[in-house]
């Protein structure tokens, strides 16, 4: 999956839980995914950031030697 599609899994496993009508297991294995999601859409994150981490210092690098 990717970062969209991650993010509208989770949208709906949060308001499938806000409803209040899942028997409790089930509850708890849609929370389950939905941390299992967030970690991933964190990792997502990690690595974007890194990226444009990666090109500021490299905008950064270029101005120095400018």
């Amino acid at each position: 999956m990717n970062f969209e599609q991650s993010m509208a899994e989770l949208e709906k496993i949060v308001k499938t839980l806000e409803e209040g009508e899942l028997p409790i297991e089930k509850s708890i294995e849609e929370f389950e995914k939905g941390i299992g999601l967030i970690k991933n859409l964190r990792a997502f994150l990690d690595t974007a950031q890194k990226q444009v981490d990666a090109l500021l210092g490299e905008i950064d690098n270029e101005k120095t030697v400018d």
